[in-house]
């Protein structure tokens, strides 16, 4: 395999369309994912042979890596848990399944504090009195209760 023959994403359409004269216009989400999986070691090994750079966690990657990562980009861009299970296309009743799929960073929470309705909320947090300080973290306390954390 060379370079050149990496996949040209489609501009519309289906990521991966099924065969000509199929019965549906792409191709199962099973197949996709059994399809990269067997294909994933031989990439790697490309990469190996070619003296590419590349990291080791790479080899953990698996078709549905993608999915926890867009999960958490919904969180972190503040979608409410409901539509980013409903995206996900998680049942409602899977609320902790769907949590475990974030992984919010310290920035996120930064992000988020940053964000607090708190009037005339100085720059600089620890100038802030421990009075506000503690409701902001029962704020905080409440978000994280929420979202099952």
């Amino acid at each position: 395999m060379k370079v050149e023959d990496t996949y040209k994403v489609p501009e519309s359409g289906f990521l991966f369309t099924s065969r000509k004269n199929a019965k549906n216009d792409h191709v199962h989400y099973h197949a996709v994912y059994s399809h990269i999986k067997k294909q994933a070691p031989l990439f790697l090994q490309h990469l190996r042979d070619n003296n590419k750079n590349w990291q080791q966690e790479y080899a953990k990657l698996r078709p549905h890596s993608g999915r926890a990562t867009l999960i958490t980009e919904l969180m972190g861009e503040g979608l409410s848990t409901a539509m980013s299970m409903k995206f996900a296309r998680h049942a409602p009743g899977s609320v902790k399944v769907h949590l475990r799929y974030g992984q919010l960073t310290l920035k996120d929470v930064k992000r988020a504090v940053d964000e607090i309705d708190i009037p005339n909320k100085p720059s600089n947090w620890s100038k802030l009195p421990t009075k506000k300080l503690k409701a902001a973290r029962a704020d905080i306390d409440r978000e994280l209760k929420k979202r099952g954390q």
